[in-house]
């Protein structure tokens, strides 16, 4: 019996065959393996393998290492929305407050993280927006 470990992107299946990935998903396509490596090295996983925690996409970047992973997605959290993670608290929170007027500086103050968090996770809901 032959045995393969499979990947996932979380869409698609993939096997390692002849130093290449295999999208089993989608009739044998190879995929490029370092942008599926990059997509992989954004979930967290428990000692057993398991997915715990996803850091969703923020930015629209040719460059995937320089996506920060400052909004997460875990589902022991806020019910799986995503969240600020240093703050634990939701995006849409976040956006909802900055939609009411509320400033970058005085959000970051309420809950003790950086603005650039703060316009992080106002980037992400933007990008969900579109």
């Amino acid at each position: 019996m032959i045995a393969h470990e499979f990947l996932t992107n979380g869409v698609d299946l993939f096997i390692e065959k002849a130093a290449q990935l295999i999208n089993v998903s989608r009739d044998g396509q190879t995929a490029l393996r370092g942008e599926f490596e990059q997509a992989l090295a954004r979930i967290d996983r428990n000692a057993q393998g398991g997915p715990v925690r996803l850091f969703p996409y923020s930015r629209i970047s040719p460059d995937l290492a320089e996506q920060p992973k400052i909004v997460a997605i875990d589902p022991t959290i806020a019910f799986g929305q995503p969240i600020l993670l240093s703050a634990g608290v939701t995006t849409s929170v976040i956006s909802d407050r900055f939609m009411a007027g509320d400033s970058v500086s005085e959000m970051a103050l309420d809950y003790s993280v950086e603005e650039a968090d703060i316009s992080e996770a106002l980037r992400f809901t933007q990008r969900l927006a579109a």
